[in-house]
């Protein structure tokens, strides 16, 4: 088992020299086995070890003689050791939270904290081939796509930013218990996984056991099909990243997909091209689409423009003219502001965004080409504002022979009726000079002959 897990390691690059890994060991037989390999490991490789462990306060005496034993443990491998108290059911007080969230939530806190007191690089954890197996079955039978039947990842990251590393994926609980079998090493035994209560516990002591009577190597089974689902999303992930380049843009208050992107591709890459995008506002970490939310959005690619579905994380999808659009739904506030924009400097917007004003020499000769979101503009000293739409905002725009609504500008350039209200107006002495988006004013269009002011608008992000 040690060399098969010491290829994994080498394999996937999950620790080498100079790495510093800190190993959670709750004193069960996987996480004392994985202690006791990388502890071999690391004398081969060059890559240093520090042990955690948290009792979460939930099972007394019992509890406390896991701590005990960890530490014990530790000392005798000459491996630094950190042991932690919190009391879940302290926590729990109050709030309605599943223990065993709250449990990992301060676990991974205690983790975090022990990295940084230790300047470790990587959290070890003792997942095998087993576990693995009862993650697919469990996200199968809750509901899950192909970003979940892939399971867990020999190297990811979990709660607060920490980078976790699994090298027991390559083997199986049978053979971590017969290598501590073998090598006399004791474990504990935490009785609370010997009921059925808990989902995992059910599938682990019920489920498995009765699927094995059908293939009595199901857990292998649905391991083989985690790693393959693992490849094909690798390799779909990859054309995603391909296709971002091309059908994603930043659109004032939020990210666009082009629908012209969105119709030429199959389903498989144009869900995951509309996942991605939310993601890059809504934070990909934290937040995900279900299927009834990918689902809605899909829909909107057949609608009329101005159609729009609330989403998790405070996210929009809006289907303009051209786009899928995601934004925050703070873009759609319509609180007034009205402030002054500083020559060269710039101005972050309420709503999210900046507007930046540069002097410059000349406008470059490729400004036809250029974002809308850019303007030139006549310099005279004047003061800038830079405001929100009023209701009898209008302006006459560069070449054009009369006033014109900015109500209507906005509607006929394609800005989402949602984000008009909070849409930034740039106002030189009282007077529409530009609005991101469209036309500069006929009369602060630059000259020649005069200083020019360049004007950015980006739009807000999460």
């Amino acid at each position: 088992m040690l060399a098969r897990v010491e290829q994994y390691v080498q394999s996937n690059r999950l620790a080498g020299q100079g790495d510093r890994l800190l190993v959670g060991v709750s004193g069960g037989a996987d996480s004392v086995a994985l202690l006791l390999v990388l502890h071999e490991l690391a004398e081969r490789h060059s890559f240093a070890l520090v042990v955690a462990h948290l009792n979460h306060g939930f099972r007394g005496e019992e509890a406390a003689e896991d701590s005990r034993f960890v530490k014990e443990l530790s000392a005798r491998l000459g491996i630094a050791c950190e042991c932690g108290y919190t009391s879940v059911p302290t926590l729990l007080m109050g709030r309605n939270a599943s223990p065993q969230v709250v449990a990992r939530e301060e676990r991974f806190r205690f983790f975090k904290g022990v990295m940084e007191k230790h300047a470790l690089h990587k959290l070890a954890l003792a997942h095998h081939q087993d576990d693995q197996a009862e993650t697919v079955l469990l996200r199968l039978i809750r509901g899950t796509g192909m970003r979940g039947l892939r399971g867990m990842s020999p190297h990811d990251h979990g709660l607060f930013g920490i980078s976790i590393i699994r090298p027991f994926l390559a083997v199986s609980q049978k053979e971590v218990l017969e290598y501590l079998a073998a090598r006399g090493q004791q474990y504990r035994t935490d009785s609370s996984n010997l009921g059925t209560e808990y989902s995992r516990n059910f599938l682990r002591h019920v489920v498995m056991p009765e699927l094995c009577k059908i293939n009595h190597e199901a857990p292998v089974a649905l391991d083989r099909l985690a790693r393959q689902v693992a490849i094909d999303m690798d390799y779909l992930e990859g054309r995603v990243l391909l296709e971002l380049a091309e059908a994603v843009e930043p659109l004032g208050l939020g990210v666009g997909v082009k629908l012209t992107h969105l119709r030429k591709l199959h389903q498989a890459l144009s869900r995951r091209l509309l996942m991605a995008a939310y993601r890059q506002i809504a934070g990909e970490e934290d937040h995900s689409l279900e299927a009834v939310h990918l689902a809605a959005v899909e829909d909107l690619i057949g609608k009329q423009p101005g159609r729009r579905v609330v989403l998790p994380a405070m996210m929009c999808a809006l289907r303009t003219r051209e786009h899928i659009v995601f934004y925050h739904s703070h873009a759609e506030e319509g609180v007034p502001y009205c402030l002054t924009l500083p020559v060269p400097g710039e101005e972050h917007l309420p709503c999210g965004g900046t507007v930046t004003a540069v002097l410059v020499d000349a406008w470059p000769p490729d400004f036809a080409a250029r974002t809308c979101y850019e303007a030139y503009l006549s310099w005279t000293s004047n003061i800038i504002t830079v405001r929100n739409r009023r209701p009898h905002d209008a302006y006459i725009p560069l070449g054009a022979l009369g006033h014109k609504k900015v109500k209507q500008a906005m509607s006929e350039a394609g800005i989402p009726l949602p984000w008009r209200a909070n849409w930034p107006i740039i106002e030189v002495m009282g007077q529409v000079a530009w609005v991101p988006g469209l036309r500069v004013a006929h009369r602060y269009r630059a000259m020649p002959e005069g200083p020019i002011l360049r004007l950015t608008y980006k739009r807000g992000g999460n």
